[in-house]
């Protein structure tokens, strides 16, 4: 995800000061830029807070600033006002959160496929699902419950499992937990290796004597509608702070 630049027209902060005025102007565009780059972000924390369903802290704290070309938290100086604001591109395993918040994010497009997962790109490459198959989790299903962590998400540890379980993990040791006496066991219907089970496509958990789907195989990802507006929030912000703070330095400065 791209980031974008808020641009002001600085002849228009300037055209009816003093000379003294002007010429502390660049050093206290670049105080208001530095002071009003932290706010935005908090101001996305929380918003991003309100508008998804319970994020982690990764995703809350995703939003960076930086000047001199998107240098994560790099100040602006009076030789280089600018600020720029983006969501991070940084993520464990090929996972930031510019990448699965993309289909969230608001733009000229309209509905977008949501990301898909190293869960299921890991289940494709291994031929268990075909073609653009998509996996999605059955969080609301009552078998899925003890699976997931404090945010209603399957935890990672229990994503390896299942992918050691259902033969998708590269590895000697893949299967072992269908082997298992007692306890869970996992398996993905129809499995191409076996031939179907007679359940509907997806994968399934078997404890004790229950069975139950704990994920749904769909024929293609499916799209959601973005709901979160970074950039109009972004600039919408900074045309609130940035003139209250250049006015507020500005006075501080000449003694007012």
């Amino acid at each position: 995800m791209a980031g974008r630049t808020i641009t002001f027209d600085a002849e228009a902060l300037v055209k009816n000061l003093t000379y003294l005025e002007r010429v502390q102007m660049p050093f206290v565009m670049s105080w208001a830029l530095n002071t009003m780059a932290p706010q935005i972000r908090d101001a996305h924390k929380q918003r991003m807070g309100q508008t998804f369903n319970n994020p982690v802290p990764f995703t809350l704290n995703s939003v960076r600033w930086g000047a001199k070309g998107y240098k994560p938290w790099v100040r602006s100086d009076k030789s280089n006002l600018e600020m720029g604001f983006w969501i991070s591109e940084d993520g464990a395993k090929g996972q930031p959160p510019s990448y699965y918040l993309f289909p969230q994010v608001r733009d000229s497009g309209g509905a977008k496929e949501v990301y898909v997962t190293r869960f299921t790109k890991r289940v494709q490459r291994m031929g268990l699902i075909y073609g653009n198959q998509y996996l999605t989790p059955l969080k609301r299903n009552g078998n899925v419950a003890d699976l997931l962590n404090e945010y209603g998400n399957i935890r990672p540890g229990q994503y390896t499992k299942i992918l050691f379980a259902i033969g998708a993990m590269e590895s000697p040791l893949s299967g072992y937990a269908k082997k298992r006496r007692g306890g869970d066991s996992f398996f993905i219907s129809p499995d191409p290796r076996r031939g179907g089970q007679g359940l509907k496509p997806g994968i399934y958990r078997r404890k004790g004597g229950d069975l139950g789907m704990v994920f749904k195989t769909l024929p293609k990802p499916p799209t959601v509608q973005p709901k979160y507006d970074f950039y109009g929030i972004t600039e919408n912000l900074a045309y609130q702070y940035f003139p209250e703070l250049v006015e507020k330095k500005l006075r501080e400065v000449m003694g007012r």
